[in-house]
C-alpha cells in the first residue's frame, strides 16, 4: 500500500524535474505532465515515444489507424514546435532516442531502427530477420557507447509473440553485435542502465525488474498493479507506468506509481484519464512550457485565435478582430441599451444613470483610441424635435472591453439642459469621429421623456426625492438605484 505523511512528502520532493508522460491510446491519449503526485493534461495528440535532444524535446505521434505506415515526429524547444518530420513507409512507431547528432526511432511493425539526421534524412537502418513485425522490438536505451532494444521474441511470423502472450521469450538485445544480455522476459519495456543495473518493466506479468548485467539474472522484483510500460528514475524514487485493460488488469485508468528506491516499496500512485502509458520522461522546465505552447508559437497569433474562440462561443462571425479603437463598420454597430432615466431633472444639474447595454454586433467594442466607444446622449425639444446643445454631452468610457453577446453595466453622467421645459433624451453608443450608433440604426437606443425644472424652484423635498418612471426613490436612505431595467426605445 502506498505510505502517507512526510515520508512520502520527502521522497516526491526528489523528483525535482517535472516529468512528461506519453499517453497511447487511441481513446483518450495525448501528453500529460507529471509533478510531485499531480497531472495536468497538456494535449490529445496520441503519442509514444519521447526523448531529450540536446536542448530540445522529441516526440512520436502514433496513428490512431496501426495499418498507416507512417512515422510523424514533432520537435520542441522552449518556445513551442520547432520542427515537424513526417516519414512514409515506417508504420507503429514506438521509442524514440537521441545518439548526440541522430534520431533512433523504431518502427515496429517493419522490425526497424531508424538513424535520422536533424535535417530529415534516413541515414541508417537496423532489420529484425523474420516477417513483419516478428520480433516487436520496442524501446530503446544507452550505455555507454552501446544502444540496446528490448524485444518481445525472436520469432519468425509477423506478430509470432502474440501466440505466448504470458511467455517469457522476451530479451533485452545489444543492437551493435545482436548480443542478448538478458532473457526470460515477458513482453519487455523501457530498459533503463543505473547504477551498474539494469531496470526493465516485465509489462506482461505487471512488473519491475532489477537486472544484473553480467549474469543476467533478476536481483530484485516488484509487482505493481497494472501492465507495467514508462520508467523515470531519480536519486530516491522510481516512477513507473501502469497501464488499465491489458491482460486482465482490472484498473479503470493508468497510473503512475512511485516506489522508494532504496526500499522498493509504493510510496504514492496517481491515475491519469487515460488507459495507457508509454513513456515517462523528465523534462527542464523551459522544455514543458514548450510543449504546452505546442503549435502556439506566435504571441500575435495566440491572441488572434483566442479572440476567435470568444467570437465562436458568442456565436459570431468576426468583422473585426482585435480590441481597438478603429472605426467600426455599420454593421458592428449593433446594440441593446436599457437605462433608468428620472421623468423630473433641474436645470444645469449632473446625475449618475445606471445603463445597461449589451453588444450585438460583431466586433469587440472598446473605449480606447483613437476612435473611442463611449455611452454619450443627446437632448431634443418634445414639441418640435429641435436638437439642442445641452450641457457638455459627457462621454462616459465603458468600463470594460465587450465582446459580442456580452452583456456590460455602466453608471452614466448626464447634464441636464440650460433652460426648464419639456424634453426627450436619447442614450446611445458614440464612436468618436465615427458615428452615433442610433443614427446608424434608431433601436440603437433607449429614448426617454423628462421634465427639466428651473433650479430656482428647486425644494428640500425634490433634492431628497426623484421619481424613477412609477417609482419613487428616497436618495438619502437609498443611494443605489434599483437594478431593474428600463425598455429600449421607448
Amino acid at each position: 500500500m502506498p505510505r502517507h505523511g512526510s515520508l512520502k512528502a520527502n521522497l516526491l520532493k526528489s523528483t525535482d524535474s517535472p516529468v512528461l508522460v506519453s499517453a497511447s491510446s487511441v481513446d483518450g491519449g495525448g501528453l500529460f505532465a507529471y509533478e510531485r503526485g499531480r497531472v495536468e493534461r497538456i494535449d490529445n495528440l496520441t503519442t509514444m515515444g519521447l526523448c531529450i535532444a540536446g536542448d530540445k524535446l522529441a516526440r512520436v505521434l502514433k496513428s490512431p489507424d496501426i495499418t498507416e505506415t507512417m512515422t510523424e515526429l514533432l520537435v520542441y524547444d522552449g518556445r513551442g514546435v520547432e520542427r515537424y518530420y513526417r516519414f512514409d513507409g515506417f508504420g507503429c512507431p514506438h521509442d524514440i532516442a537521441w545518439s548526440g547528432s541522430q534520431f533512433l526511432v523504431i518502427a515496429s511493425t517493419q522490425s526497424k531502427i531508424l538513424w535520422i539526421s536533424r535535417a530529415g534524412d534516413v541515414e541508417r537502418v537496423w532489420q529484425a530477420p523474420g516477417e513483419g513485425d516478428s520480433w516487436h522490438i520496442n524501446s530503446l536505451a544507452r550505455a555507454g557507447d552501446e544502444w540496446y532494444v528490448s524485444v518481445f521474441g525472436k520469432f519468425a511470423r509477423h506478430r509470432g509473440w502474440a501466440e505466448e502472450l504470458h511467455g517469457t521469450s522476451g530479451l533485452l538485445l545489444r543492437i551493435s553485435d545482436n548480443k542478448e544480455i538478458c532473457t526470460g522476459l515477458s513482453q519487455p519495456h523501457s530498459p533503463r542502465f543505473s547504477d551498474g543495473k539494469w531496470l526493465i518493466c516485465n509489462s506482461v506479468r505487471h512488473e519491475l525488474v532489477q537486472i544484473d548485467p553480467g549474469s543476467g539474472k533478476v536481483e530484485r522484483r516488484l509487482k505493481l498493479d497494472g501492465y507495467t510500460r514508462g520508467l523515470a528514475v531519480f536519486d530516491d524514487v522510481l516512477l513507473v507506468g501502469e497501464s488499465a485493460k491489458r491482460y486482465a488488469v482490472t484498473r479503470p485508468n493508468a497510473a503512475i506509481c512511485a516506489i522508494d528506491r532504496k526500499t522498493w516499496e509504493v510510496i504514492d500512485r496517481t491515475e491519469l484519464k487515460t488507459k495507457e502509458i508509454y513513456e515517462l520522461l523528465p523534462v527542464p522546465r523551459p522544455l514543458l512550457q514548450g510543449a504546452r505552447a505546442g503549435f502556439r508559437t506566435s504571441r500575435t497569433r495566440n491572441a488572434e485565435e483566442d479572440h476567435h474562440y470568444l467570437f465562436q462561443l458568442a456565436g459570431v462571425e468576426p468583422v473585426r478582430m482585435w480590441a481597438t479603437g478603429e472605426p467600426l463598420p455599420p454593421e458592428a454597430m449593433k446594440v441593446s441599451v436599457s437605462a433608468r432615466v428620472p421623468d423630473v431633472m433641474q436645470c444645469g444639474e449632473t446625475l449618475e444613470i445606471p445603463v445597461w447595454v449589451t453588444n450585438l454586433g460583431g466586433a469587440i467594442l472598446v473605449s480606447a483610441p483613437p476612435n473611442p466607444v463611449s455611452i454619450c446622449y443627446r437632448w431634443t425639444r418634445s414639441d418640435d424635435g429641435t436638437e439642442i446643445a445641452a450641457g457638455q454631452w459627457i462621454h462616459t468610457p465603458l468600463p470594460r472591453s465587450a465582446p459580442p453577446g456580452d452583456p456590460i453595466t455602466a453608471t452614466a453622467l448626464v447634464a441636464a439642459p440650460d433652460d426648464p421645459g419639456e424634453y426627450v433624451l436619447i442614450l446611445t453608443l458614440l464612436q468618436e469621429n465615427v458615428a452615433w450608433f442610433d443614427r446608424v440604426n434608431s433601436d440603437n437606443a433607449t429614448v426617454h421623456a423628462v421634465t427639466v425644472l428651473p433650479s430656482r424652484t428647486a425644494t428640500p423635498e425634490l433634492e431628497t426625492q426623484r421619481s424613477f418612471g412609477s417609482l419613487t426613490i428616497d436618495l438619502e436612505s437609498s443611494p443605489s438605484l434599483p437594478p431593474e431595467r428600463g425598455s429600449a426605445g421607448t
